[in-house]
């Protein structure tokens, strides 16, 4: 008689979320059998909520091959509009834009309920057997070798692990507090029997509206209340109008709010101003649905136990306002999956205690990551609202005059989004302008150990600046305080700082700590504006000349150096502004954004014939320092003391600039040996000594950020060879939303440059 081995790893899937259906996805392609069970009658239920796809959910849809049906039902988002509380505008931010050109995907706004049938109806026919609607969990009984899920109607569901991607209010995660309570008393800790909430929301759903455009990001920053809508295909728009509530509250305290609640709070907002032309309460009134809601904010410390665990919101619920909640969900569907595939792969059936090894995994790969999000989720919430004096002073003061600080702090969060391991990326992901990677931020606690050489250097070596050799490196202190990607950073002190060595080592110290590599790792964050790139060749030459000039000792402490440099550098960068204005017709501000997005390479011209000027001056002043040598009678008489000691601002750029070159390295964003990189820098210091050393590195690296020296990552992580001529000459497939855009801004009052890309047209604003 044959006998039959135990029965395969079958997984139960409690809710037909975001999160639910993508973990039926991965689990389709990994052939793992499971049963997914939906409260609700259909997989795709219309409750009045939108989500935004964003480039980190994006990957993974794509990966999974459902995305490109997404995105052919949205218009891309294209800029932030930050409106104050009496109408009259803030700010505007090019995020969405950026998040496209830095990660190949658009910024997707669209009723949930549509990426719910889309990963529903991509499924297999042969899958969606194992998906069972209408179907409510009521109960989880918990064996020795596997879970039995109850559920309403009384069918029993049998599994060896059951995963709760049913929502905040998740029956699977009670039932595992409760079957940890009998199992392991106290395991449980009190603080995860228990959610807050600080902010409610109505949240809903409008047709066109005048005056609200497609592809724009509205905001609206108000005393403890907050509004933040995007406008999507056919002017559909996606809102929500936050209010603080008087007090915390905790569970089971937290109210539910009905249609009268949410009435009552639309009419008390009903003439708030979206702009000058729009009102909430004409979006109330062109409302297809509108519901309000407690905003719980929680990460849970305990997501697993024996064979339960749980995904998306019943481990880690954000409020919406950096539109992360449903990408997040998306990414610990795909991180469980992964550890799941690596488990199985080698385990058919695993035992409680791989299984909860592979649990404890998950979760110690999400949970910090789920933290950060939650947090800046919860900061931007109290922001918007202007809670407290600090929030009140960075969203009036600071937001507005901060760059892309929007797109650069969600976008420090989006390159370090999860993948599925066991599917290949799509090349869109690998070709935009930011590298996605699943390696950390560098530590700053490791970079403030790395940075106490500077201090050592400056303790060793005599305390000098050596005048006309050293003037090449005021290049690359003026180059690190214009890149866009170092506004209001350490990195802008650079120019005032140049007088003693103690501040050099001060700056090359902070500006390691404080402005590593990913600070600049996109395109845009990388460049320099071009009329200011411009003015650096000069700048250098100035430096040169000044240092030449002026007698050593008369240099304390370096004043006229300090002050020729700058003031040069910023009076011609003003003439350039004003002159290509003039011809053009265009306002520095609109030329700057169009640059930007559709040049971000324009300033490479112009830092090319600097770091050449530089590394030549470096060796000219290097090999006179030397050229003493070539009179000594004979080799016998050459002595260490004959041999010129370098200056110590050319050591600690030196020593600043190798510290840049292999944090590059070893983040493998060059392929360049090890043995080229030595090779190079010994040739560097014979040529041009220590200052030739720094200017030749900082060259190298200007062409690594570029792209130049750079390819893509590919499937294992390491850069392959791409062309990227794409980032020379922008992305400007979208011209026809450009024009519509376009005319929403004279709708709205707005002046427009004329002439360049359609994403990159700015506007003069008024007002």
């Amino acid at each position: 008689m044959a006998t039959t081995g135990p029965p395969p790893f079958h997984v139960v899937i409690v809710g037909g979320s975001i999160s639910g259906l993508t973990l039926a996805h991965c689990f389709t392609h990994l052939k793992v059998p499971y049963t997914l069970l939906e409260s609700h009658s259909s997989l795709a239920p219309q409750v009045g909520a939108s989500i935004g796809i964003f480039p980190n959910g994006a990957r993974i849809l794509d990966q999974l091959g459902v995305f490109d049906d997404i995105e052919r039902m949205v218009v891309p988002g294209a800029e932030g509009v930050h409106w104050r509380a009496d109408g009259s505008l803030n700010f505007v931010s090019d995020f969405p834009r950026l998040y496209q050109l830095r990660f190949g995907y658009p910024m997707s706004f669209l009723d949930r309920q549509m990426v719910l049938e889309v990963l529903w109806q991509r499924l297999p026919e042969s899958a969606k057997a194992n998906v069972h609607p209408g179907e409510r969990v009521v109960r989880v009984e918990h064996t020795d070798v596997g879970v039995r899920v109850h559920t309403k109607t009384g069918k029993v569901f049998p599994g060896a692990l059951v995963v709760g991607a049913d929502g905040v209010h998740s029956v699977v995660r009670t039932e595992m507090h409760r079957t940890a309570d009998l199992l392991s008393p106290g395991l449980i800790p009190a603080s995860d029997r228990k959610m807050s909430a600080t902010y409610a929301c109505i949240y809903g759903i409008s047709t066109a509206t005048p005056g609200m455009h497609q592809g724009t990001a509205d905001f609206v920053f108000d005393d403890l209340a907050s509004y933040l809508g995007v406008t999507g295909a056919g002017g559909r728009v996606f809102w929500f109008l936050f209010k603080k509530l008087p007090a915390t509250v905790w569970t089971p305290n937290i109210p539910r709010y009905t249609a009268a609640d949410a009435d009552a709070l639309a009419a008390q907002y009903a003439a708030f101003p979206i702009g000058p032309h729009v009102t909430f309460g004409a979006l109330w009134r062109n409302r297809v649905t509108g519901v309000m809601a407690p905003l719980e904010e929680k990460v849970f410390a305990v997501w697993h136990f024996a064979r339960f665990v749980g995904v998306g919101d019943s481990m880690h619920k954000m409020t919406p306002t950096l539109g992360q909640g449903g990408n997040s969900a998306i990414e610990s569907a795909a991180v469980l999956a992964n550890e799941l595939h690596t488990l199985l792969k080698t385990t058919p059936n695993p035992d409680m205690t791989q299984l909860n090894a592979t649990l404890a995994s998950y979760q110690q790969n999400r949970h910090a990551r789920a933290t950060e999000i939650v947090a800046l989720t919860a900061w931007l919430t109290r922001m918007h609202a202007r809670d407290g004096l600090a929030n009140r002073v960075f969203g009036t003061h600071v937001a507005p005059r901060g760059g892309d600080i929007p797109a650069n702090l969600t976008s420090d969060l989006i390159r370090a989004g999860a993948r599925i391991d066991f599917l290949p990326l799509p090349a869109r992901s690998t070709r935009g302008w930011m590298a996605f990677s699943e390696a950390p931020e560098p530590s700053p606690w490791r970079r403030a150990l790395l940075a106490g050489v500077f201090p050592a250097l400056l303790y060793i070596l005599p305390s000098t600046v050596g005048g006309a050799v050293d003037a090449p490196l005021y290049l690359l202190w003026l180059a690190e305080a214009l890149r866009r990607g170092h506004r209001m950073s350490p990195a802008n002190l650079a120019p005032l700082l140049w007088s003693h060595p103690a501040a050099h080592a001060a700056f090359y110290a902070l500006h390691y700590v404080f402005n590593p590599y990913t600070k600049v790792a996109a395109l845009d964050q990388r460049g320099i504006h071009s009329s200011y790139a411009a003015t650096l060749p000069l700048a250098v030459g100035m430096a040169a000349l000044d240092t030449a000039l002026w007698p050593a000792e008369a240099k304390v402490p370096h004043a006229p150096f300090a002050v020729s440099g700058v003031v040069l550098a910023w009076c011609y960068a003003a003439a350039v502004r004003w002159w290509w204005a003039r011809g053009t017709g265009k306002e520095g501000k609109v030329e700057a954004v169009e640059e930007k997005l559709a040049a971000p390479n324009a300033d490479l011209p112009h830092l090319r014939r600097a770091y050449i000027l530089a590394f030549v001056a470096s060796c000219y002043f290097h090999l006179s320092s030397l050229s003493h040598l070539t009179q000594l009678s004979s080799l016998s008489s050459l002595s260490l003391s004959s041999i010129p000691t370098p200056s110590t601002a050319a050591v600690l750029a030196a020593a600043w600039a190798t510290l840049t070159v292999l944090d590059l390295k070893t983040a493998r964003r060059t392929d360049a040996s090890w043995t080229s990189l030595i090779l190079g820098a010994v040739v560097l210091l014979v040529l041009g000594g220590p200052a030739g050393l720094a200017v030749g590195a900082w060259s190298w690296r200007e062409g690594v950020l570029a792209g130049l020296r750079r390819g893509v990552l590919g499937d294992d992580g390491a850069w392959e060879a791409d062309d990227l001529e794409v980032t020379q000459r922008g992305d400007r497939k979208n011209d026809d939303f450009g024009r519509d855009r376009e005319k929403g801004r004279r709708e709205r009052g707005w002046s427009i440059g004329s002439g360049g890309s359609a994403y990159g047209r700015r506007r003069a604003l008024t007002g």
